[in-house]
């Protein structure tokens, strides 16, 4: 029974209604988009890069970091 009305799901044309947006709803759609990208970012390690671009900033106002990063390392 569920094969049979998802194959006639997916036989039925349907038709689709184009419409165009105002400048003003597509700006609104677009922030939302970004808004909802950012979270999900934010959600899956974006804070970790985040609270690591925060220390780095604060490590060089504080003039905390050594002067050649690569060769302190090695």
């Amino acid at each position: 029974m569920l094969f049979v009305g998802l194959g006639s799901g997916l036989l039925e044309t349907q038709s689709l209604l184009i419409t165009s947006r105002t400048p003003k709803e597509a700006n609104s759609r677009s922030l939302i988009a970004a808004f909802t990208w950012l979270g999900l970012a934010l959600r899956n390690g974006g804070w970790f890069v985040l609270l690591q671009k925060v220390a780095h900033r604060r490590l060089a106002r504080a003039e905390n970091l050594p002067p050649r990063p690569y060769d302190f390392l090695e």
